[in-house]
């Protein structure tokens, strides 16, 4: 019987969910080291400490199997190939469909790409008046709605542009003066 720990579990998920990219090993037994690389380009490194992401998440980029509570290897695999699907890549299901981008919806802590504020991202809506809004939620665009119209903007600096804008933004918080 052959003993497959959890990191190569989900290397090996990802791998074949990824058929484009290259799955590399090196090192051995507990000191084992997993690259999935997309022409020559590392996205993930997984060992036995966690893992490392290489290209823009909604995370952090580093996750540490100590802080882990539960869930199967299959199961940190399946949000790692997400991972892959919302920055672009081209990924598949275990049942062999594509896996698509998770929609990006735009709430209270939607961060805008100009002014790095948050509480200030609006969806527009076209052809409506301000009064018939919910301006906590939204905007009025006036009458285009035209197909490189934007979705959103912010009511803080005036910055519009698309969902997909801010699908991997973050607050970027200031360092204190000591």
């Amino acid at each position: 019987m052959t003993y497959i720990s959890s990191e190569e579990q989900v290397a090996t998920y990802i791998a074949q969910a990824f058929p484009a990219a290259d799955l590399t090993t090196t090192g051995e037994g507990r000191d084992k080291v997993f690259e999935i690389a997309l022409k020559g380009k590392v996205l993930f490194r997984i060992d036995n400490i966690g893992t490392e992401t290489f290209f823009p998440t909604r995370g952090f980029g580093k996750m540490s199997w100590s802080g882990v509570i539960e869930g199967t290897p299959k199961t940190f695999a399946e949000y790692m190939v997400r991972d892959l699907a919302n920055a672009g890549y081209t990924v598949y299901s275990s049942r062999g469909t594509r896996v698509e981008k998770t929609r990006v919806s735009i709430g209270t802590y939607t961060c805008c790409p100009q002014c790095n504020e948050i509480k200030c991202m609006r969806l527009i809506v076209f052809q409506a008046t301000t009064s018939e809004l919910d301006t906590t939620k939204f905007v009025s665009g006036g009458r285009g709605n035209g197909i490189n119209d934007p979705e959103i903007k912010c009511i803080n600096c005036g910055w519009e542009g698309f969902k997909e804008d801010v699908r991997f933004t973050r607050k970027i918080r200031e360092k204190r003066e000591e």
